[in-house]
């Protein structure tokens, strides 16, 4: 059996365990089809941060690819990104302190063959 449709978020609220920081207000369309599923500019928020969310997830599984893309032009870089962050990426926090408001491009990627990569830019 194959299910294809979309899920239409209006002011829906997340928080996931693995990435602590919750995001609210979220707006856009979670497509899916199959073992697929697409994210098609989620925008949402945190507090006074503002995100956009993209991406896929494909053959969910053990060996799914996944793409996630968050983008922000106005991140507050505050306690609660921290608290979210995992343990490397708290070690590069101290490293450069980010204080106030910026903004960030964040790509994660996951392939089939359990390669990962992740991309930042932060201005």
């Amino acid at each position: 059996t194959n299910i294809t449709g979309q899920v239409v978020c209006r002011d829906i609220t997340i928080e996931d365990s693995q990435f602590p920081y919750k995001l609210e207000g979220m707006e856009g369309v979670i497509a899916f089809s199959g073992r697929s599923l697409m994210l098609d500019s989620l925008n949402c928020r945190h507090g006074d941060s503002e995100l956009v969310i993209e991406g896929y997830i494909e053959d969910f599984g053990p060996e799914m690819g996944i793409r996630l893309r968050v983008v922000s032009g106005k991140i507050r870089f505050d306690e609660d990104v921290y608290r979210a962050l995992g343990s490397e990426a708290k070690k590069m926090w101290f490293m450069f302190s980010p204080s106030g408001t910026g903004a960030i491009d964040h790509t994660y990627q996951r392939f089939a063959d359990g390669r990962r990569t992740r991309r930042l830019a932060v201005s």
